[in-house]
């Protein structure tokens, strides 16, 4: 049997937000001695994570991207045990797959109000920062991958970043837009910030939620785990 699984997360409101929850799921599928969550900037922390953990360890980041916070959690943990014995895999967010997930979720939501999925565009919105390029370049991908696939029209957007949600919005065709958040979890940023950045677009507009916390994630997990 594997060491212990290792799910790296950013963390929300004090807590490690959906990552319990698919720490969980694995824990029910078995396969690893531990299944545990370190989070950055919450509880449990990182370290606590990695004290006595039954080696070797896999710590799979769950990000979008490899991009700021992904090197931030490798220097984390080259901090905490210098010594080596873990191994930190690529985002959960590099597995072409999540395309897959974003596509049937945004259908799902375009059945759930009556929409036709081609009267409609589809629009992921990301994080983004000046610092990096990787959110930018992942939500870019992730929509050239859905080009194509039932909508009207396919675009991405950034929080922190252009183009915005409602530069992005405008630029696409459709009588509605139908978004997806790459985002990990349902918090400040992506759920309100979100639903903010929203508000100003001039069409009908409904919001899926944060990628991250679909189920579906749970197999693309255990493919990055898989991979050393």
């Amino acid at each position: 049997m594997p060491g212990t699984l290792v799910l790296a997360t950013h963390g929300i409101v004090g807590g490690p937000g959906t990552a319990a929850r698919h720490a969980h799921a694995i824990r029910r599928r078995g396969g690893w001695a531990q299944v545990r969550v370190g989070c950055l900037k919450a509880q449990p922390s990182l370290a606590e994570a990695m004290a006595g953990a039954p080696g070797p360890v896999t710590v799979v980041p769950l990000l979008m991207s490899a991009g700021v916070i992904h090197g931030l959690m490798r220097r984390r943990l080259c901090e905490i045990a210098p010594e080596g014995g873990w191994h930190l895999t690529v985002p959960v967010g590099a597995d072409p797959r999540l395309a897959d997930l974003a596509l049937a979720r945004a259908r799902a939501c375009c059945r759930g109000i009556g929409w036709r999925p081609d009267g409609a565009s589809l629009l992921l919105v990301g994080h983004g920062t000046s610092r990096h390029s990787a959110s930018a370049d992942h939500a870019r991908g992730i929509a050239a991958l859905l080009a194509g696939q039932g909508f009207a029209g396919v675009g991405h957007a950034l929080l922190e970043d252009r183009p915005q949600p409602a530069e992005a919005a405008a630029a696409l065709p459709g009588t509605a837009v139908v978004v997806v958040g790459l985002f990990l979890d349902d918090g400040p940023h992506g759920d309100a910030d979100v639903r903010v950045a929203l508000r100003v677009i001039d069409r009908p507009v409904v919001y899926s939620g944060a990628i991250g916390a679909d189920a579906g994630l749970v197999p693309l997990i255990l493919a990055q785990a898989a991979v050393q």
